[in-house]
């Protein structure tokens, strides 16, 4: 609480100077990597007050210097703040909790390390997509690359040399159709991230991955609205495709969602052609379709394409098409 406190020896220099801060102070020590969250609940803030803000002092005096990026002041009706700061490793420091010396605040506040990494920080640890069908996906899972680490397994060459960079796993199983469509939506994504897809077996899949040609892809939510899909190609049923979704230079902050889908048509083969009603002439009933993600067949003519299957009952000797 900052009731009853006394005024600040050295005002914090986000605030306004000409105004009476009261403060509490306290005092902490780094970690070994020296990453440092600082956060806080306290009552609902205002415009006309009550505010409240916190700063960090990197010397043992209590009158600074104070560091610029830890000087925060909330009043604009936040209930919570966190604030992450880069500081030495294995340093005290002393951090104020201040407000208007006319409007004390009780609040609480807690200094920790750094969240762990991802549970997929690792190609062992890649999450499961659920493959649905058709060319949309519906739902998907949530990912972040925020406290990600570097993975052991290089980047294929063809993603371009990056010294550092920070990346996130996911897999698919191949479904019967062979091909699959992976679709990225950027969540609160600042800077655009890239992928790239594998394949590898059930077993002991992490140590060997088999780079899928061409599957390196820039997702940057300014350039793509938010947006990325990527489709493969023909398959081995039961194998897995691996996601690898990453950062150059450590350079993204926030999160994003994954999702999986089978596009190869249920008629894509003649044994499961669609069965098409025959209608009176005049008054056609029509029935949709769609050839994205069949297989090449063999065309009447030309080059062979994507094909896909109907059937239909003959109900006389000529009939339209």
């Amino acid at each position: 609480t900052t009731e009853c406190a006394e005024g600040l020896e050295s005002v914090p220099s986000c605030v306004n100077q000409n105004l009476d801060w009261s403060g509490s102070w306290y005092q902490f020590t780094t970690n070994a990597t020296g990453q440092t969250y600082v956060s806080a609940t306290f009552p609902p803030t205002g415009p006309s007050g009550p505010a409240i803000g916190f700063a960090v002092y990197t010397q043992a005096a209590c009158d600074g210097p104070v560091l610029q990026s830890s000087c925060n002041v909330y009043f604009s009706g936040e209930t919570s703040a966190t604030v992450s700061l880069s500081l030495l490793p294995n340093t005290s420091y002393k951090l104020v909790a201040y407000t208007l010396a006319s409007q004390p605040m009780t609040y609480n506040l807690v200094v920790t390390g750094p969240p762990p990494p991802p549970s997929n920080d690792e190609c062992s640890g890649a999450l499961d997509l659920v493959v649905g069908t058709g060319n949309a996906c519906t739902g998907g899972t949530a990912g972040t690359l925020i406290q990600a680490t570097q993975s052991p397994q290089p980047l294929n060459a063809a993603c371009g040399f990056q010294k550092s960079y920070r990346d996130v796993w996911f897999r698919a199983v191949v479904p019967a159709g062979r091909r699959i469509i992976f679709n990225y939506t950027a969540g609160t994504a600042s800077n655009g991230i890239l992928w790239s897809l594998y394949t590898a077996p059930a077993v002991n899949p992490c140590n060997n991955l088999t780079f899928i040609s061409s599957s390196c892809n820039t997702l940057d939510p300014k350039t793509q609205p938010g947006r990325g899909a990527i489709e493969t190609q023909a398959l081995t049923p039961g194998d897995y495709v691996y996601v690898r979704l990453w950062a150059p230079n450590n350079s993204f902050t926030g999160t994003f969602t994954i999702c999986a889908t089978d596009p190869v048509p249920v008629n894509d083969q003649c044994s499961s052609a669609t069965a098409v009603a025959v209608s009176e002439y005049g008054t056609p009933a029509w029935t949709s379709g769609n050839t994205r993600g069949a297989f090449e067949g063999n065309a009447c003519e030309g080059a062979a394409n994507e094909q896909v299957w109907y059937s239909f009952v003959a109900t006389d000797p000529v009939h339209s098409i």
